[in-house]
């Protein structure tokens, strides 16, 4: 196979691997101020494609992605995972079987940039992977194979995010495989059950005490490790990077120790505060931070 692969962050990495024997070009987003001091870096895909000795462009626009895609053909077809970029019509058609993308969701539930977060937020217990031939919409082509899992009830964004990665990887390649070889057929999507998975907007990132516990507990789990939900105590922000339903008699915002535990009141019920981290700080138990204030504000 001659393969190109479009990807940029380092949930993408498991299927460059898995790729690799069979890429011809490595095509991801341009460097970028990245991790905590915001220098600026190759994306995780392209520091990993050089390690494998691979060829990789950065382009800055469409234009530029197309011409590169065209110097390195002749192609079989071209692999996207969490590219960055929309790719225009005229592209799609450059290898001879055109492009695939691993979308993370079961398609058609979860079109669109934030699939795992959207599918937490809404308390989904199921998700899995689609690996679906592009087309000119957004995530609307049709569907060349699925797979299926539970959410673990512990499980956030980002733990969420890299066991699908891993595992879809193999799948992913031998479907690509079978796709080239001509051995499968897309499946058009039903017109049914269709939700798009919007950008997270800065408020959905906002936690509130008049929230149910369940409701403060999905945020918590759509948002971690990053960005983060954010709680407003006394006069400043606090991520809550795990929480979990708890039991008790706190009124709303309302922040309690309670051994190893910090509780925090909401309307209908408690949450505990597993995980926080402050402002310029580094992530610790809810207990911790606590013991270190002189007093607990109300959460607002």
């Amino acid at each position: 196979m001659r393969l190109a692969f479009c990807g940029s962050p380092g949930w993408a990495v498991p299927a460059l691997d898995e790729l690799s024997p069979h890429l011809r070009l490595v095509v991801t987003r341009p460097p970028a101020p990245r991790g905590r001091g915001r220098k600026v870096g190759p994306s995780p895909v392209e520091a990993r494609a050089r390690e494998l000795g691979l060829p990789v462009v950065t382009p800055g626009d469409q234009a530029e992605l197309t011409a590169a895609l065209e110097e390195a053909s002749p192609l079989d077809a071209a692999v996207v995972v969490a590219y960055g970029m929309i790719i225009p019509g005229e592209t799609l058609r450059i290898p001879r079987r055109g492009f695939l993308n691993l979308h993370f969701s079961l398609l058609p539930r979860w079109r669109g940039p934030e699939p795992v977060r959207r599918a937490l937020l809404a308390g989904d217990d199921t998700t899995g992977v689609s690996v679906m031939s592009l087309d000119e919409g957004v995530d609307t082509g049709g569907v060349l194979a699925m797979w299926a899992t539970r959410i673990g009830p512990a499980e956030d964004a980002g733990s969420l995010t890299d066991r699908l990665a891993r595992w879809s990887a193999p799948l992913g390649a031998e479907t690509v495989e079978s796709w080239v070889s001509g051995g499968l057929t897309a499946v058009a999507q039903p017109g049914e059950g269709a939700t798009y998975a919007h950008k997270i907007r800065q408020e959905e990132r906002r936690l509130h005490p008049d929230q149910t516990p369940e409701s403060f507990v999905r945020t918590v789990r759509a948002m971690a490790p990053a960005p983060g939900a954010v709680a407003r105590v006394g006069d400043g922000p606090l991520k809550v990077l795990a929480a979990a339903v708890s039991n008790g008699d706190l009124a709303p915002g309302e922040l309690r120790l309670d051994g190893d535990r910090l509780l925090c009141g909401l309307v209908g019920g408690v949450v505990e505060l597993k995980v926080v981290q402050a402002p310029g700080k580094r992530p610790m138990s809810g207990a911790a931070w606590a013991r270190g204030r002189r007093a607990l504000p109300p959460m607002q």
